[in-house]
This record gives C-alpha cells, structure tokens and sequence, in this order.
C-alpha cells in the first residue's frame, strides 16, 4: 500500500494550470472578470461595472412624459366629444320639450277661454316638461360648463355655491387661496376641477341631510388641494353610499386622467370630505 506523500506527488506545470479542461482561453472568461471586479475597492468597483441606472432613470422620465401627453390628448378629445354631446342635448331634446310645453300650454288656455278648468293631468303635465326642461339645462351644463367661458373657474365655483345655499338653505363656506389667481391651470385641468366641485357639492345637496358644508382651496407648492366637507350623516348610510357611486366614479376617473387623488372619508363628527390632490403640471399654462 502505498502512502500519501505531498513531496512525491506530482505537480502540474504553468502552462498546464492555466488552461482549463476542453483548451486554451485566449481571454479571461466573464467569471474572472467578475472576480477581478469584486475585488476592487467599493467606489471603483462601481465604476467598473457598466449600470443601466441611467438609462432606465431617463427611460422612464420619458415614459411618463409620453403617457402625460396622451392623457392630455384623450382629455382634449373627451371634452370635444362632451361639447358635442352638450349642444346636442340643448338643441335636439330641449326644443323638443320646448315645442311639448307650448302644445299643452295651447290646450290649457283654450280650455280656460272656454270658461273650463284645465285638466289637471295637463297642468301636472305642464309641470313635468318644465322639470324636463331643467334637467336637460343642466346636464348641458356640466357637459360642458357655459361659465368658464365667461369667467374665471373661482368667481364660477363661487356662484355656484351661492346658488347651491340660496336654493337649499345649506350655509356653505368658500375659501380659495389667492396665490391661485395668478397660476393658469389649462382648460382640460380646469374643467376637470370644476366638475368635481360641482359634483362635490350636488352630493351634499342630494344625499348629505347637511345643514353647513365648506369648499377650500389651495395650492401648495406645484399641487391643487381641495376639500369639500359637510356635516351631513356621513358615508356610513347605505343610501348615500349607493346614490354617490357614479358619481364618484367620475369624479376619481376625472382625478386620475391628471395624475391627482381623490379621497373620501366620514370625519369624527359624522359628516364627509372629499380631498383631492392634482399635481399642477409644466403645461398648465397651455
């Protein structure tokens, strides 16, 4: 039997020990690269190994560049499309009632040179299209608000919470910061946010039961903050939840196409706010 002796084993030769199994390597393969990169010091060993850091970093700048300019453009469209739609409605449908009301106007008033009561399904009928009428101005409205046109989107958020108070009694507080009268929100970012309020406040006067209610706005660095709270029953009751729901998800669609938040939550004395919170962009101005 033969022992094991270290000085009488045989030894591989330099040029053996430096070419693995299957022949020579003209180059150092990638595992010795990364050996040799591993043992450098920490800061050089960062610049010896190529990142693509900067590469995805500029990538997704411009990701975000090109999908914001495509929000822009969908909202453009969608707000032609709403102008359309609103014109439509106000000619089509509103002369249609229009032309309803006079006939049954007609009826009544030759029943009433004949000396006869108007039917009172004609005077029910008379009170209908007029409720019609009404309901077909203001879905013209909120497709596409006339005010803004006219004014500024504060001096028309303001009337129509005057508006909204004289007809339901609810005492509504109105607070804009005035840094906002020098900042240019762009049509599409500022229908969008008079929408919301709008739709903000048609909650409080349909499905709240409020008796005060407040609007604040402010712009805090290079973002819109809104808040719209009452001191109704809150988001506890199932039947304003329900009644809300579509409305809500308009709203949070509106938020979202520029890049801002909306959130609803009941505060500790029971009522609701709603915050929403848009980042106001370079091209607000446009």
């Amino acid at each position: 039997m033969t022992l094991f002796d270290p000085d009488t084993q045989p030894t591989a030769s330099p040029s053996s020990a430096s070419q693995p199994p299957g022949g020579a390597r003209t180059a150092a393969s990638p595992g010795v690269n990364e050996a040799i990169r591993m043992s450098l010091p920490g800061d050089l060993r960062g610049a010896a190994a190529p990142s693509s850091f900067g590469r995805g970093h500029a990538q997704s700048r411009q990701s975000k560049r090109r999908s914001h300019a495509e929000d822009a453009r969908f909202a453009a469209v969608r707000e032609d499309e709403r102008q359309q739609i609103a014109q439509q409605i106000h000619d089509d449908l509103g002369g249609v009632l229009t032309g309803l009301k006079a006939c049954i106007s007609v009826v009544m008033d030759r029943a009433t040179r004949a000396g006869a009561a108007p039917d009172p399904l004609l005077v029910d009928a008379a009170a209908l299209a007029d409720l019609a009428f009404q309901t077909v101005r203001k879905i013209a409205m909120n497709l596409s608000p006339p005010m803004l046109e006219q004014m500024t989107i504060w001096t028309a958020l303001e009337c129509q919470v005057t508006r909204l108070s004289r007809r339901t009694g609810i005492d509504i507080d109105f607070s804009i910061d005035p840094n906002l009268a020098s900042i240019a929100l762009g049509e599409a970012r500022m229908t969008a946010v008079f929408r919301l309020i709008c739709e903000a406040l048609t909650n409080i006067e349909k499905h709240s039961q409020a008796s005060r209610g407040s609007v604040r706005v402010a712009a805090t660095g290079r973002s819109l903050s809104v808040t719209v709270s009452d001191n109704g029953i809150g988001l506890r009751q199932g039947a304003y939840r329900s009644g809300m729901t579509l409305g809500i998800s308009g709203m949070s669609e509106q938020a979202k196409r520029f890049g801002g938040e909306l959130v609803l939550t009941t505060d500790c004395d029971g009522g609701t706010v709603v915050q929403l919170a848009m980042p106001l962009g370079l091209d607000d101005g446009a």
